[in-house]
């Protein structure tokens, strides 16, 4: 599981950078590359669930898919309504508020105080950003993706650091989801 959640820190990082720089050089093609992001990070949140804890009545690994599969699902409507700004801003506001309350129950396992905090965190940051898309959509679709970028580098850094570890299992070196 560790691995997975490194991967999607690492994709978080270059979503982050690679945003910025198709803002710079070809700004239509930024909302592509939010698209490709949020369909990768779907795809490796699905993967993290399937190895994750074998019960599926655990929040972690239903949290997991669910996040994986609106991941994607977000991800497909903004490829398709590439030049649509509403449409836009509705998937990424709704992934956001959606991902970021499902990533919060990441913490709920949590017997590390510091861990549990910090995946916290991690889940209100992004249903903060699903809030802000609305405003942040009246200046515009380069700034709704800047905000995004500086939102998704943050909870990269936190995927990185945490490295989706919890409790006693973490202590002893094993990983779970």
């Amino acid at each position: 599981m560790e691995p997975i959640f490194v991967a999607r820190g690492v994709l978080a990082l270059c979503f982050a950078a690679l945003v910025a720089v198709a803002l710079a050089v070809a700004p239509n093609h930024a909302v592509g590359v939010f698209a490709g992001f949020s369909i990768l990070d779907g795809l490796l949140a699905i993967a993290a669930a399937y190895r994750a804890h074998p019960d599926w009545r655990s929040p972690r690994k239903t949290a997991l898919f669910a996040e994986g599969l609106i991941g994607c699902a977000a991800g497909i409507v903004i490829a398709i309504h590439n030049q649509d700004a509403p449409v836009i801003a509705f998937a990424i506001g709704a992934n956001a508020i959606i991902g970021g309350a499902l990533a919060s129950t990441y913490s709920i396992e949590q017997t590390n105080e510091y861990r549990a905090n910090w995946w916290a965190a991690y889940g209100i940051l992004g249903v903060a950003l699903g809030f802000a898309i609305g405003p942040l959509m009246a200046a515009g679709t380069s700034a709704m993706l800047i905000a995004v970028g500086v939102v998704v580098a943050v909870q990269g850094v936190a995927r990185i650091l945490l490295r989706g570890r919890s409790g006693r299992r973490a202590r002893a070196g094993q990983v779970s989801a």
